[in-house]
């Protein structure tokens, strides 16, 4: 497309006995794939193109337009309010449709754009919103309501999925403190799966809280739970320092009568200083590396792009408000792991290994498998994840890590 992107199309002939509109095409493939393998376009068609040979040939294959909407669910012309979201969605998505009913993360959002998108509404209109706004209410009409309704007060506990009769999975992000995080993970459990996530409270401008500890922010999520009858049976998930949050969180839990939820870790590291550790040890190995073997001018070239690159994110990280407010995020998040020192706890640790991890120099004793299971009064679980420590909750790999947890939940079910 035009930001360089590449995006899957499908080409259909209708057979006349089922709806051939893109939004029912979506909604019927959105039963069972996964959201990376649905087309982000769908051109209907009398016939395919064919070669002399009589096969198709894909080079007379019409390109899609970049009209992603659902239009068989307009039923109306938008209001004013509705009008002025769709041009704003259009120009950040860089789609020349939005429907009402469109879903702001199936046109191609993300937790980034959700930021952005948020600033320019309240450029727009004057309205400020927070990035759990758009995961309750991601459709044009959806938000527009939210708008007119005075846009009262949003919890950080954000339901990505709250239908279903499963127990439920209450996860918390890591640094990012982001619940967006956790969005690829809920389609791949399943609609049966209930699925709610935290949202940072510093995403929220209006939330002048601050946390001077980890037991406080997780003293803060638990009480948010409990508002939602969310601390009797659920299963408690963390990625990354997110699993000392999660893992606080289950321990306040049990302090205060509940039996212990089950707490599963997602690549969580247990050394308080694990990534300033990582950061030294990615220097050591620099530092150690052997002279590159190729031409000094083109080496020096290397490490020019390489400082310009750097140079260019520090600009934007000082001058885009929605970078800004995920830095500060990540400086709150650390500020308070550094200070939390992990507590026994009489409940059940799940911990998921990303195996390709440990084969990484740098990453070396971070895990501290041995101190997690010494922790672990109510036994001690580990388990692998294929991909890495930022890609594991993602397509591909996600589907092993729901597939864990779908598990972990029919056993918790089982008593």
């Amino acid at each position: 497309d035009a930001l360089g992107e590449t995006r899957l199309a499908a080409y259909v002939i209708p057979d006349g006995a089922h709806d051939p509109s893109p939004a029912a095409l979506h909604a019927h493939l959105a039963r069972t794939l996964p959201d990376f393998m649905i087309p982000a376009h769908f051109v209907v068609m009398d016939a395919f193109p064919k070669t002399p040979s009589g096969k198709i040939d894909r080079k007379a294959l019409p390109l899609p337009s970049l009209n992603a909407g659902q239009a068989g669910l307009d039923e109306r012309e938008p209001t004013w309010l509705e009008g002025r979201l769709v041009v704003l969605w259009r120009e950040l998505l860089n789609v020349e449709r939005v429907g009402l009913h469109d879903d702001f993360f199936a046109l191609g959002g993300h937790s980034l754009l959700v930021l952005r998108l948020l600033a320019r509404v309240e450029r727009a209109l004057g309205v400020r919103l927070t990035p759990a706004v758009l995961f309750q209410a991601p459709t044009v009409a959806q938000l527009a309501a939210h708008i007119q309704q005075g846009t009262p007060a949003v919890s950080s506990l954000v339901a990505l999925n709250a239908s279903g009769l499963h127990v439920p999975l209450l996860c918390v992000p890591g640094q990012n403190g982001n619940a967006m995080h956790f969005s690829q993970l809920t389609k791949a459990l399943g609609p049966d799966y209930p699925v709610f996530a935290y949202q940072h409270p510093a995403y929220d401008p209006a939330n002048t809280r601050r946390f001077d500890s980890l037991s406080d922010l997780a003293a803060y999520y638990v009480r948010l739970a409990e508002e939602s009858h969310l601390t009797r049976q659920v299963c408690l998930m963390g990625a990354s320092i997110g699993g000392k949050i999660a893992l606080e969180m289950a321990r306040q839990i049990a302090e205060a009568g509940a039996p212990p939820p089950i707490v599963v870790l997602v690549d969580t590291y247990y050394d308080r200083f694990a990534f300033e550790r990582r950061t030294a040890n990615q220097r050591h190995a620099r530092r150690e590396a052997p002279p590159p073997s190729e031409p000094l001018l083109i080496a020096l070239r290397k490490r020019w792009y390489r400082l310009r690159r750097t140079l260019s994110k520090a600009v934007v990280a000082l001058t885009d408000p929605e970078v800004r407010t995920v830095r500060r995020v990540k400086r709150a998040t650390l500020r308070i792991s550094r200070l939390h020192e992990v507590q026994p706890y009489a409940g059940r640790i799940v911990y998921l290994l990303c195996r390709e991890d440990l084969a990484r120099p740098d990453l070396k004793g971070l895990h501290d498998l041995d101190a997690w299971q010494k922790a672990a009064q109510g036994g001690f679980t580990l388990l692998d994840l294929p991909g890495d420590h930022l890609n594991t909750l993602e397509a591909p790999h996600v589907e092993v890590t729901a597939g864990h947890l779908r598990a972990l939940l029919a056993e918790i079910e089982a008593g």
